[in-house]
């Protein structure tokens, strides 16, 4: 098992192939050795010469030139066995002579003739199409323009049998990569784009072809371009790309257009076509409608180890949360808080711009240092720069004291307001915003967020003093002894800065409590509408 997994791996040094030769040669040719070991030097070494011809057949002179008996016949002329053995070759001549046998072993048609039915054995059919799997995700540009001109006749059945799901996991090691080759990805969406008609698809197998194919190529670095001309080319072009709902929109058809004019050798240029393809994504999401499907791989996209993918998630939900109306933010912006809680347990306070959420100083990092661990910091602020600018749900009466998903958006963007981590600037940003959008609501919200067990005393003790701001802060004539109970819930803490902030909170409402005019604060809130009092 060792040995087989070191003969077929692609990273074996060639001076370590020159050993295992020898010694496989001397095992499999000694006189003592069993059938059952000469057997399995034979099948290693037939591996290893298919991969490594030279070092094998130096291996075998060396033993030849010494008088020693050496193996012969390491070559299996069976064509569909040795397709199984060239799949894993360092030889790409010899990978691409394992496609058409692997391909008749899927029940492919491939344009030879003695093509056959699928292969009833299971286990041939099923190691076929993990070979098969590998070639897709080759690296060598003659492997993969192989492996798709004997498709051209099969395309269907090979999809059917491999399954999309498949095949799009193969290709995520040329797409989703940091530096991918254009050469090798056009043939890939070349063959989606004319074999593959999108109304045949379900919705969540669109947006997997998208999020898989498109959307990890559209940042531009210093580094590495977005698509090419000829790729924007093919995705310009009827088929496929041109009937999707995102790729096909108007929005996209038009920044296309522009990348096409763009010269990726500028930086200028290149930083403002990711503007331009951010908005034109953005705005295809909306005009579409298609957003609710594609937001949870958006979320998943915003913790990808690859920085590209994983900093144009930050830039598109940031410009969502900015553009689109305020009950469509509550939903997505629980998962984005809750997708990017580590990041925001770092330390990120010593960040310049950071009330910004597009400032010059991220899209130059952005472009110029992609890998740098300072630049998915400023991601992170940035994202989180974006809620400042958020519009107000209109979900009519919250109840702040349920754990609805407007009391948790709310709750939680005000733990990480109230955290240490953010610059001072955009946690006051972000305090700002949430107070406006509470509205008069703000003082129900500060008593739900001090009275649940679920949040630390530091968090309460802010809640409490925000209160007694907002209290000091409200028009005369003001009855708040409908808080009097969420007070007296915060007395019984053991935690003494939490007690005090009640006490100063306590006076200012019984003071309130005395007052001529009886307009009773969130009366109907704390008791229901059927009380008959009026409230503000």
């Amino acid at each position: 098992m060792v040995l087989n997994s070191l003969v077929t791996y692609r990273g074996i040094q060639p001076e370590l192939i020159a050993i295992v030769a020898s010694r496989l040669l001397e095992i499999g040719s000694h006189s003592t050795s069993s059938e059952g070991t000469v057997a399995a030097s034979k099948e290693l070494l037939t591996t290893l010469v298919e991969r490594y011809p030279a070092q094998v057949d130096q291996a075998r002179s060396a033993r030849v030139a010494a008088g020693k008996e050496t193996m012969e016949n390491l070559v299996d002329e069976d064509k569909s066995s040795m397709a199984f053995v060239n799949a894993y070759s360092a030889d790409a001549a010899a990978r691409i002579r394992s496609i058409v046998p692997l391909l008749r072993a899927m029940g492919v048609n491939t344009g030879e003739d003695g093509d056959v039915e699928m292969d009833d054995h299971i286990e041939d059919r099923q190691s076929a199409i993990e070979k098969i799997v590998l070639l897709l995700g080759d690296d060598d540009k003659t492997v993969v323009e192989a492996l798709y001109t004997n498709l051209e006749q099969g395309a269907s059945t090979f999809l059917e049998t491999l399954t999309l799901s498949r095949y799009l996991d193969a290709l995520s090691s040329q797409f989703d990569i940091a530096k991918p080759v254009a050469a090798i990805r056009s043939q890939h969406l070349r063959f989606v784009t004319e074999n593959i008609e999108h109304s045949t698809l379900s919705d969540e197998d669109s947006v997997a072809v998208y999020m898989n194919m498109v959307f990890p190529s559209l940042l531009a670095t210093a580094n590495r371009a977005c698509f090419s001309q000829s790729e924007w080319n093919i995705m310009a072009g009827k088929g496929f790309f041109q009937d999707h709902e995102l790729t096909g929109s108007k929005e996209f058809k038009k920044a296309v257009e522009q990348a096409k004019s763009t010269d990726m050798s500028s930086k200028e240029q290149g930083m403002s076509l990711n503007l331009v393809l951010i908005n034109a994504i953005v705005a295809s999401l909306s005009t579409s409608g298609a957003l609710a499907r594609y937001q949870a791989a958006l979320v998943e996209r915003l913790q990808s180890t690859v920085h590209t993918t994983r900093l144009m998630a930050h830039l598109v939900i940031g410009r969502l949360l900015e553009t689109l109306p305020g009950d469509q933010t509550v939903d997505l912006g629980i998962a984005v808080l809750t997708a990017i809680d580590n990041s925001l347990r770092s330390t990120l306070h010593d960040l310049d711009y950071s009330e910004e959420s597009l400032s010059e100083t991220y899209l130059r990092s952005i472009y110029n240092k992609t890998d740098d661990p300072k630049t998915m910091s400023r991601a992170t602020i940035s994202l989180m720069a974006s809620f400042c600018k958020t519009s107000r749900p209109d979900v009519g009466t919250v109840n702040w004291f349920s754990k609805s998903a407007q009391s948790t958006f709310a709750t939680t963007l005000y733990r990480h307001a109230n955290s240490d981590a953010l610059p001072q600037a955009l946690a006051r940003n972000l305090l700002r915003s949430l107070f406006a959008s509470l509205r008069e609501d703000a003082l129900v919200f500060f008593a739900s967020v001090w009275t649940d067990v679920d949040q630390l005393a530091g968090l309460k003790v802010a809640a409490l003093r925000h209160a007694t701001a907002f209290v000091k802060a409200y028009a005369l004539g003001t009855d708040f002894q409908m808080v009097l109970p969420s007070i007296l819930v915060a007395f019984t803490s053991s935690n003494g800065a939490m007690r005090e902030a009640a006490v100063a909170l306590l006076r200012l409402v019984n003071r309130s409590a005395s007052n001529e005019t009886k307009n009773y604060y969130a009366i109907d809130t704390f008791y229901g509408e059927s009380t008959g009092r009026s409230s503000r």
